[in-house]
């Protein structure tokens, strides 16, 4: 998990930053961060005691605290810790509020572990450099790797479970008994058979840590399976849209025989019948053309053998004329 400290405070020298006195580089909701603290900060003075603030937004997620600086080391620290914080609890003998917390980024189950030394070894290695400065400047910070965390409630079909480690069972009991009057709910604590948790019999518990482990361990080999399943599906439907009506007409039955050779069904494709229409328009055509060969033939053999004939018979015409004449003459 990643954190980063985010701290609203003022210093010996100068007032509050609106763009906080330390944050992380890439914080991205400033404005509304700090709406949420200086709401918080309202009459802090004369509160003797401390605000919890959580907020998300836009995945930025800020935690922490709010309270005068005083409280803060005389009721949240002990030994060295205490000693040398008391160098900041006023400013020229006057008490001021600070919002000491942290931005975090994680997964789902998990949640950062800080506590009250934490948040003041960042006041500590942050802030006291700034402290006798007299220009105000924000102190950016690059998250860091946190080690220190614990287990979120997590759900499993509806069912919400805690680790009964880290959470305290009366609290979770009373948040129950109120949600009861408006909700159905079922809670138990410490249920350690995890059969009773995955069949959804409460709708809350509090369980071991290994119990917590495996559930989230089934849940993500169900999601895995799912989109598995999603994915094989989706390749078949595919498959299917690929496949030609042709052959799926023709692939419900084959014929067969006692032969090892199977018999394949050999009924001409579409393609094949348009190449056998081709061949029969383009053989019509050469037999119609031939036709009119043998027709053109037959007429001009025709006109010949008439030429022909007629001028035989013009000159037979014009021998016996000429026989005519000299026998009258």
């Amino acid at each position: 998990m990643e954190v980063a400290p985010l701290i609203h405070s003022r210093t010996e020298q100068c007032d509050y930053n609106p763009k906080f006195a330390v944050r992380p580089k890439d914080f991205s909701e400033i404005q509304w961060a700090r709406s949420k603290i200086l709401a918080a900060t309202r009459n802090i003075d004369r509160f003797n005691g401390i605000r919890r603030i959580v907020a998300a937004k836009n995945g930025v997620c800020i935690a922490g605290i709010v309270c005068t600086m005083k409280y803060f080391v005389n009721n949240c620290l002990t030994g060295a810790d205490k000693d040398v914080a008391q160098l900041y609890i006023g400013v020229h003998g006057r008490l001021y509020g600070v919002f000491l917390g942290y931005s975090f980024k994680g997964n789902t189950n998990e949640i950062p572990d800080v506590n009250y030394s934490d948040l003041w070894q960042w006041f500590k290695k942050y802030l006291v450099p700034e402290w006798e400065k007299k220009s105000a400047r924000t102190v950016e910070v690059d998250y860091f790797s946190w080690d220190k965390v614990k287990h979120a409630h997590a759900k499993n079909h509806g069912t919400e479970f805690y680790d009964s480690a880290t959470f305290n069972e009366e609290s979770l009991f009373e948040e129950y008994l109120a949600r009861a009057l408006t909700e159905e709910v079922a809670f138990c604590s410490n249920v350690e058979n995890i059969q009773a948790v995955e069949d959804g019999i409460y709708t809350a518990v509090t369980t071991s840590a290994s119990n917590v482990d495996k559930l989230k361990a089934n849940m993500e080999r169900k999601r895995l399976e799912r989109e598995e399943q999603i994915r094989r599906e989706k390749e078949e439907s595919e498959r299917q849209k690929k496949l030609p009506e042709q052959e799926k007409k023709t692939s419900k039955s084959s014929p067969t025989n006692n032969s090892s050779d199977q018999i394949r069904n050999t009924s001409p494709t579409s393609s094949d019948k348009k190449q056998q229409y081709e061949s029969t328009n383009q053989n019509s055509i050469w037999l119609i053309l031939l036709i009119l060969l043998i027709i053109l033939g037959a007429i001009a053999y025709w006109w010949t053998h008439k030429q022909e004939n007629d001028l035989e018979s013009h000159l037979s015409l014009e021998n016996h004329t000429q026989l005519f004449r000299m026998e009258n003459t």
